[in-house]
């Protein structure tokens, strides 16, 4: 295991493969399974690995991966998931699966 970490009402860990794992409530896609049915047991983030640090907040999810990259899932109402040209639209309310946010270039 690589790390874990805790959001509103959801758990995460990173395994040593990079895989991340979630469980908890879902209603808003943080467990980035691509559904929003609450887990009682861990169950994979869909479309992302090599991931080496993670961070849960209040109903979303936000990944680093290992070439730098930054993604997002979950409840992104206020914009917290990212969007890349500035604008949150209706339909991007709730991720369900990662999304990249920033690209390593981001960073310089």
């Amino acid at each position: 295991m690589r790390m874990i970490a805790a959001g509103y009402k959801h758990a995460l860990v990173v395994k040593g493969d990079g895989s991340v794992w979630a469980w908890g409530m879902n209603r808003r896609g943080q467990l980035g399974d691509g559904t929003v049915v609450s887990k009682v047991f861990p169950v994979r983030v869909k479309g992302i690995e090599g991931v080496v640090s993670i961070s849960g907040g209040g109903w979303h999810t936000v990944a680093v991966k290992e070439d730098g990259s930054i993604w997002g899932w979950g409840f992104n109402y206020f914009g917290q998931v990212g969007s890349r040209d500035g604008v949150v639209r209706e339909e991007d309310y709730v991720i369900t699966t990662p999304v990249e946010v920033f690209d390593k270039s981001f960073f310089g």
